[in-house]
């Protein structure tokens, strides 16, 4: 601090100009004393790099990105300009050294807007992540992981802001039972949603009856998925499986854990709405006693189980 007045420097991608000059003013105003960058090399200020030879050009990049790391060291926190999630290399570099010198870090992109959505999140890492957002704050992270800094939890993996490239709000869960689906798993803690967003991944003709396999498509990703499915939900949360009686003669199959009933299959009945009450006890026995049936069941299990190991790494 100098004086009462807390030390602010601003940290992003010189692209966003507008926003630089935004969020001085509102710091400003909000009593802090800011530091900004010098020129804004990539809106306005592109003259300065002209006719400069490589040399000289090279050479003065490095001076303002060490300029930059003095001006964190003079502060007491860090602000950093990533409209829609976008941190460049200079700017990751900033928060890294902010953060290997215990300078707490905010952020102009609000994650906290993405609480209770589903998303999907592309990290730095290269990596894509769909699942139901709960948001963590800047607080939280610090007491309970030592990092001061947002950050969005997708089942049990946790992603903070300065990993993540992009986080767009994506169509919400379809299947029956989502709402309330909120029982976790003893290993990783994870829900139904969770489950459904790696099952999305999974799901293929392979694992479909072979009745409904033509029919079987992507977009109908859940046809011919439910026994499989229901039984290997219990196998993770416990519970029953429970069968919808249908015209064929046939049942759908759908989970009851701890008076919990979601459907992580109901998709392919479309707007056709089933009847989840009464309905009768399903066993394993029978239904594997078709060997296809339990061949695809142990087919689903393995690729999920692989899928799922994913949040060991």
């Amino acid at each position: 601090m100098v004086g009462n007045y807390n030390v602010v420097t601003l940290c992003g991608s010189t692209r966003f100009k507008d926003e630089f000059m935004e969020a001085q003013k509102r710091l400003t105003l909000e009593g802090n004393i800011v530091i900004s960058v010098g020129l804004f090399g990539h809106s306005g200020d592109s003259e300065v790099w002209e006719n400069m030879d490589e040399g000289t050009l090279t050479k003065t990049k490095e001076m303002l990105d060490d300029m930059h790391k003095r001006k964190i060291d003079m502060c007491d926190w860090i602000y950093v300009i990533n409209v829609g999630c976008y941190i460049g290399s200079s700017t990751l570099s900033e928060i890294e050294y902010a953060r290997a010198h215990g300078k707490p870090i905010r952020f102009w992109f609000d994650l906290s807007r993405f609480d209770g959505k589903r998303v999907r999140v592309h990290d730095r890492f290269g990596e894509a992540h769909i699942g139901l957002a709960r948001y963590e704050s800047p607080d939280y992270c610090f007491h309970e992981y030592g990092e001061d800094e947002d950050a969005i939890m997708l089942g049990n993996l946790i992603l903070y802001e300065s990993q993540i490239v992009s986080i767009e709000e994506i169509e919400p869960y379809r299947f029956y039972g989502w709402e309330t689906a909120d029982v976790e798993d003893d290993e990783y803690g994870l829900t139904p949603c969770d489950y459904y967003d790696l099952l999305c991944g999974i799901w293929c003709a392979d694992t479909c009856a072979p009745r409904m396999r033509v029919d079987w498509t992507p977009e109908n990703k859940t046809l011919g998925q439910c026994s499989i499915t229901a039984f290997l939900m219990q196998d993770i949360f416990g519970g029953k499986v429970y069968g919808v009686p249908l015209a064929d003669g046939n049942y759908h199959c759908f989970n009851v854990v701890e008076g919990c009933v979601f459907d992580l299959t109901s998709e392919q009945f479309g707007s056709q709405v089933l009847d989840y009450s009464n309905c009768p006890e399903q066993s394993r026995e029978v239904h594997f006693a078709k060997a296809e049936k339990k061949e695809r069941y142990e087919k689903l299990k393995k690729m999920l189980m692989e899928k799922r190991g994913d949040f060991d790494e």
